[in-house]
C-alpha cells in the first residue's frame, strides 16, 4: 500500500473541507475516530486501530471537540478526552507505524495569559505540548476566526446575518472588539502549501482581514440590504488585542480575494439568499 495520510478532527468544519481537498487530491487517507475505528477513503472499510501499520506520511490532526464554554465535569472530561488525550494515543500509534510528521491546528487563545484560557485552549495547548516532547517534526497553525459556506458553529458572522435577515438590532459591545477573518479555503489552502514547503514550527494562520465587529455588522447589514440598526450594549473582551506573539504569519489565498464578496458567497449559500 501507497504512503497514508492520518487525518482526526474530520467531522468538523475545517477538517471535514480538508478531508474533502485530499480525496479530490486522490490522496490516500486514513480517517481516524474517536471510538477508535479508522477508515479509507476508497474502499470506507472498518479497520481497528491497532492492526493499521502501513508507514504513515502526515497525520493531519484538527479540533475532535470544540466546545469553548465547557462547564460541566462531563463536558470538561469530553474536551480533555478528545482534543487530549485522543489526539495524543493517536499520535503514539503514527509515531509506532513510522510516522514523521504531524500537522496541528490550535487556537489563538493558546497565546493568551493563563487568565483568559478557557478548557478547549487548555486541551489543545497540552497536546501541542505533548507533541512537541516526542521524536517527530511538528508544523503548527494558530488559528484564528475562519467562516464559509456550510460552517454551522453559529459564530460571530453568522448570529450578524441572522440578525440581518430578520431586520433585528445586531447588538455589540460599547467598546470596540476586534477579530481577524479568514475564509476556510484560505485557511486550507494555507495549511497544504506550506506543509509542501517542509515547513515546521509553529505560525499564526492571519489574515489581512482584522476588522472591528461594528465593521462586520455594517458589511453585513449592506450586503443582505437590512434594516437593522447597530446596537451597543455593555463591554465586551477584546482577546485580540491581547495577544503578543513572536510567531511569524503564513497565509495565502485566491488572487482578487474580496472579504465582502466571500462573505455574500456564504450569505446566498447558507441562508439562500437570492
Amino acid at each position: 500500500m501507497s504512503q497514508i495520510n492520518w487525518i482526526n478532527g474530520s467531522t468538523g468544519f475545517i477538517g471535514s473541507r480538508f478531508l474533502t481537498k485530499l480525496k479530490n487530491k486522490k490522496e490516500n487517507i486514513l480517517v481516524l475516530k474517536r471510538d477508535l475505528e479508522i477508515s479509507s477513503h476508497s474502499d470506507r472499510k472498518k479497520i481497528n486501530l491497532e492492526s493499521f501499520f502501513e508507514s504513515p506520511e502526515y497525520f493531519f490532526c484538527f479540533a475532535t471537540n470544540f466546545q469553548p464554554n465547557a462547564k460541566s465535569l462531563e463536558e470538561i472530561k469530553n474536551v480533555f478526552n478528545a482534543n487530549y488525550f485522543f489526539n495524543a494515543e493517536c499520535l503514539d500509534k503514527f509515531i509506532a507505524a513510522g510516522g514523521k510528521k504531524i500537522i496541528y491546528t490550535s487556537s489563538y487563545q493558546q497565546l493568551l495569559k493563563q487568565e483568559y484560557q478557557n478548557h478547549y485552549s487548555i486541551s489543545k495547548e497540552a497536546f501541542l505540548k505533548y507533541a512537541k516532547s516526542m521524536n517527530i517534526d511538528v508544523l503548527n497553525f494558530y488559528l484564528f476566526d475562519s467562516f464559509g459556506a456550510g460552517d454551522k458553529r453559529n459564530k460571530v458572522l453568522d448570529r450578524f446575518i441572522q440578525s440581518a435577515l430578520k431586520d433585528q438590532d445586531i447588538v455589540i459591545p460599547k467598546n470596540q472588539v476586534k477579530i481577524n477573518l479568514a475564509n476556510s479555503n484560505a485557511v486550507i489552502d494555507t495549511i497544504m502549501h506550506f506543509n509542501r514547503k517542509g515547513f515546521h514550527g509553529s505560525y499564526l494562520l492571519k489574515s489581512p482581514y482584522t476588522i472591528t465587529l461594528e465593521e462586520l455588522a455594517n458589511i453585513v447589514i449592506n450586503l443582505t440590504d437590512s434594516k437593522s440598526k447597530i446596537k451597543k450594549d455593555l463591554a465586551g473582551a477584546c482577546l485580540f488585542s491581547k495577544i503578543s506573539s513572536k510567531f511569524d504569519i503564513l497565509y495565502r489565498e485566491e488572487e482578487n480575494f474580496s472579504l465582502e464578496c466571500s462573505i455574500l458567497e456564504k450569505i446566498k449559500s447558507d441562508y439562500d439568499l437570492q
